[in-house]
């Protein structure tokens, strides 16, 4: 996973999303997060984090990427205008 996502990452993009279920990259965002200098998302990263902040779990976790350690207000305040710009 972390060579292809090297291998495909354009420097002008601002992030990187890897959209598959059946890839294991949990132990690898951080790593290429701090190798490639730009968020790195993954599906399975992403549903596990709105179910946790849906569960009211809201703290810091490191060493799973930059989505993982946010600041509790800050995702709450960002899941607000979310919600909100869906109705």
């Amino acid at each position: 996973v972390y060579r292809l996502v090297k291998k495909t990452d354009n420097p002008d993009a601002e992030g990187v999303v890897i959209l598959s279920t059946n890839l294991k990259t949990l132990e690898y965002l951080q790593v290429m997060e701090d190798d490639l200098k730009k968020p790195v998302l993954s599906t399975n990263q992403c549903m596990v984090w709105t179910a946790c902040r849906r569960l009211g779990v809201r703290d810091p976790i490191t060493g799973f990427g930059c989505l993982w350690q946010r600041s509790s207000t800050t995702n709450q305040q960002e899941n607000s205008r979310s919600f909100e710009s869906m109705k």
